[in-house]
Formats: C-alpha cells, structure tokens, sequence
C-alpha cells in the first residue's frame, strides 16, 4: 500500500517523550522522540487497540537545518517552545487529576 508523503499528520503534544538539539559542523538537527506502545509493558500513556496489523508508530523524528541567514537559533527556539508546551500539558493533566 502507498504511503502518502504529501500530508500533514497531527499530533498532541502529550505524545512526545522528549525533544532535544544538536550541532555537528554547520547542521544543526531537532530530534523529538514519541511515546510508543510497549509490548509487555505499561506506561501513563494509554495507546488505542489497533485491529490493523499493518498499523505504524513513529518513534523518533528528525529535523535538519542549516544555517544559511545567520539565525542558529532557529532549532533552539522550536526546542524551547516544545519544551514549554510539553510542561504545559503536564501541569494541565495535573490539575484535571486533582
């Protein structure tokens, strides 16, 4: 089957496990890792039952940028902004537990 590589999927912020940044010469690489189900094991995250076997998780994305303006900030405000939006989440799911 296809997969269609001209869509945008969404995503919560929830979903993300961590979000980190690094450089290697004049590339600078946004890596966000996603929380995945585990045979076997449980988590805080509850994952869906999927009847199609066929169904895909991804575990890790990477972004890749270069510096070509003189804004090597880029990445690390996104970085920041994730980060901010993943503690966010927390405290909300925190309030709605209490």
């Amino acid at each position: 089957m296809p997969v269609n590589t001209e869509s945008f999927v969404p995503f919560h912020i929830s979903t993300i496990n961590n979000v980190s940044k690094s450089s290697e010469g004049q590339w600078t690489y946004l890596r966000i890792n996603f929380h995945t189900p585990s045979v076997g094991k449980t988590g805080s995250l509850l994952f869906p039952d999927h009847k199609d076997p066929n169904a895909i998780f991804i575990k890790e994305l990477t972004l890749k940028n270069q510096d070509r303006r003189g804004d090597a900030n880029h990445l690390s405000v996104c970085e920041k902004k994730i980060k901010e939006l993943i503690k966010k989440a927390k405290v909300a799911d925190q309030e709605e537990d209490d």
